[in-house]
Order: C-alpha cells, then sequence, then structure tokens
C-alpha cells in the first residue's frame, strides 16, 4: 500500500495552513515517519471539517487510516478508512472507492480477518477495469497483504 496520495491538500485561500501541511506531510512520508503522520492529518481533519468537503474530508481520514495502519492501530485504521468510503461512495469516484476497499483489504488482512479481506478486496476487482488491475498487481507485492495471500481464496483473486 503506497501511503502516499497524489492529491493535494491546498484549499484556496479559506485554509492557507493546509499548503504548508502539504509540505510537512510530503517530508514525513518520504521518512516514513508515520505517528508524525497521524498527528497532521488528524490537524488537518480539525480544519477541513468545517468545510463540509466530502472528497477533502474522505481523502484524509483514508490517509489517516494508512498511517494508523503502519504504526499497528488496526482498529482506528478501519474506523477511519470506513468513514472515508462513506463520504466518498456519494462521490462516485471509482479509483478512490477502489483504492479505500484495497486498503480496507489491507487493514482486515493485518487484523486477521481473512474473509473480511476477501470481502473487501472483491469489491477492488468486481470491475474489470485499469483500476482492478493496478490493485491487482499491488496486492502480489503489498506486505500487509502477505498472510492474505497464503489463503487460497485470496490467492484466486490475483
Amino acid at each position: 500500500m503506497d501511503p502516499i496520495y497524489k492529491g493535494d491538500f491546498y484549499i484556496k485561500n479559506q485554509y492557507a495552513d493546509l499548503y504548508k501541511r502539504n509540505r510537512i506531510i510530503k517530508k514525513l512520508e518520504v521518512e516514513r515517519n508515520y505517528k508524525a503522520l497521524v498527528k497532521e492529518y488528524n490537524s488537518i481533519l480539525n480544519i477541513i471539517e468545517k468545510s463540509n468537503d466530502a472528497l477533502k474530508l474522505g481523502i484524509t481520514y483514508n490517509l489517516l487510516g494508512v498511517a494508523l495502519s503502519y504504526i499497528g492501530d488496526v482498529e482506528n485504521a478501519i474506523k477511519n478508512a470506513k468513514k472515508s468510503l462513506i463520504l466518498i461512495e456519494p462521490l462516485d469516484d471509482k479509483f478512490l472507492i477502489a483504492e479505500i476497499n484495497y486498503n480496507l483489504a489491507c487493514f482486515y488482512c493485518l487484523k486477521g480477518s481473512k474473509q473480511e479481506a476477501i470481502n473487501y478486496f472483491q469489491k477492488v476487482i468486481r470491475n474489470d477495469n485499469e483500476f482492478s488491475k493496478f490493485f491487482k498487481e499491488s496486492a502480489k507485492k503489498d506486505p500487509q497483504l502477505e498472510e492474505c495471500r497464503k489463503n487460497p481464496d485470496f490467492f484466486k483473486l490475483l
């Protein structure tokens, strides 16, 4: 799972602090400083929650979930990813929906809930498109899915 989202958190003049935080986040991602990333994403959520911007909120909850998974807080990673999915699904952003479901598959695999991981991964690949191909390739080498790849039902999906 690539923790770096290609988007940008810059929101026009209303939230000038976000531009600075985006630069900090990029630095922390390179350093793989996930504890500090959790703190930054929570700070960002405090700023953008007032905006009711579903896209930016959804992306941030997803990224917070990823950072939490890297520090071993899988339960909260799942909670944040699910919040993200609730916000993103109505927007019908197919890539983000696939990415969040992929992340949930990873989180459930880390938790040891292989059937839940399979269920979420099936949502990622159900529409045979460029996204499903991308995530299938990612799943073949993602360390967070290592245990699930040992499961024949999961392995068949690849």
